[in-house]
């Protein structure tokens, strides 16, 4: 198979994958370390060119744990480090400025529940994340996507802390069929937040 095009440390990681079941998200093909966050997008992307499902439904269920989505035990990470969110932002702008197939806006609309569910921690940078959804070059999708999920958040679940008023979106995983609702606590007090009467 000729595949001139592709980066071959995920090439490599994709056909370790098949072989093995497994690949390695903590270093390229010469070694050095690298961002398992990025390095499981990247790899999402070639299954996806390539239409490899079982490398693609791999790199998904990595791809939620670097996001702290699953293997918590509320079933998603409360607040990101600084860290997470520069990291975040840069694998939004790649996903959002690309054109693949029509599976990519699968990634986009994870990516997208994602962002609404740490929007907190994303406007700690509110700079950055203005300038990028800003972009002209920035895929208009991203709004098509986010602002439903957005405003269907703040209709439906908006709790906050007693303590210091502290707002957060509760998190809804799952189908419209059957959303699975994870509680929130303040990430500060360490209490539930309560529903806000008339939200």
């Amino acid at each position: 198979m000729d595949m001139p095009d592709d980066d071959a440390t995920y090439v490599k990681a994709m056909l370790n994958g098949l072989y093995t079941l497994e690949y390695d998200d903590t270093r390229d093909i010469s070694g050095v370390a690298v961002e398992p966050m990025l390095f499981n997008m990247h790899m999402y992307l070639i299954a996806d060119k390539y239409d490899v499902v079982s490398i693609r439904c791999m790199a998904h269920g990595k791809l939620g744990k670097n996001l702290g989505m699953t293997g918590t035990p509320t079933g998603v990470e409360l607040s990101w480090p600084d860290t997470k969110v520069k990291v975040f932002l840069d694998m939004l702008k790649h996903v959002f400025n690309i054109v693949h197939s029509h599976r990519m806006t699968e990634l986009q609309q994870y990516l997208t529940r994602v962002a609404v569910l740490h929007l907190d921690d994303l406007l700690r940078y509110d700079n950055d994340f203005i300038t990028l959804t800003g972009d002209k070059n920035f895929d208009a999708s991203f709004a098509t996507i986010f602002m439903p999920l957005f405003l269907q958040r703040v209709k439906e679940s908006i709790h906050r802390c007693e303590a210091c008023g502290r707002g957060a979106l509760l998190a809804m995983n799952g189908s419209n069929s059957g959303r699975e609702v994870v509680p929130f606590v303040c990430s500060t007090h360490l209490t539930p937040l309560k529903r806000v009467e008339g939200a």
